[in-house]
């Protein structure tokens, strides 16, 4: 199975030097099929999205896997092309192996609160926004284990208003998470599931 990604690679990238990697994941995952048009969705016509904002201001690679309803965030396929992607780049790149990210917005969030479960030592943190930390067990029925989440710091974001997962819904998960002894950043942001937060946040 073959899906596109994209790759952005910072002007000062220096081989000579371990660069970080942020691997960002992209909100509805459960469409049919992946976009036809990856690079316009991330640029967003005349505006920037802030997902290509951050690694050029930081200096960063950028992973941007694209996913759909046979490969999400949460299921073997979608897993395995991730981790696939994140070997390929580190072959060709010199990757500073301490400083691997992983950032999502909605499914995406979803996607990190999963990964940082399941798969705690792959990242040297997650940063879900808007996101359900239950996803990878309703939808993808894994097993989640949010004391793993003492093994990576979480910096999680929701919502008031948010029509999916509002902060008042997504709060006690949270705390439970904390009780487990998760060590998680947990921030929670006016408006609706719109990522109107975004420039405050990131």
């Amino acid at each position: 199975v073959e899906r596109p990604w994209v790759l952005y690679v910072p002007e000062n990238y220096d081989p000579g030097r371990p660069t970080p990697l942020m691997v960002f994941l992209h909100g509805g995952v459960m469409q049919p099929e992946v976009s036809p048009d990856p690079i316009g969705d991330l640029t967003g016509g005349e505006t920037e999205d802030p997902y290509i904002t951050i690694p050029r201001e930081l200096g960063m690679l950028a992973i941007y896997p694209q996913g759909d309803e046979h490969a999400t965030w949460w299921d073997e396929v979608g897993m395995a092309n991730i981790d696939a992607l994140v070997r390929a780049v580190k072959r060709e790149f010199n990757v500073d192996d301490d400083r691997v990210y992983m950032l999502g917005y909605s499914d995406g969030a979803s996607g990190c609160f999963t990964w940082a479960m399941v798969k705690p030592t792959a990242f040297a943190a997650v940063f879900p926004l808007s996101g359900h930390m239950g996803v990878g067990s309703l939808d993808g029925d894994l097993d989640l284990y949010a004391p793993n989440m003492a093994n990576l710091p979480v910096y999680a974001v929701t919502s008031f208003e948010d029509q999916l997962y509002p902060s008042e819904q997504m709060r006690p998960m949270i705390q439970l998470a904390l009780g487990a002894g998760a060590d998680i950043t947990y921030r929670e942001a006016e408006g609706p599931h719109n990522f109107s937060y975004a420039e405050a946040e990131l």
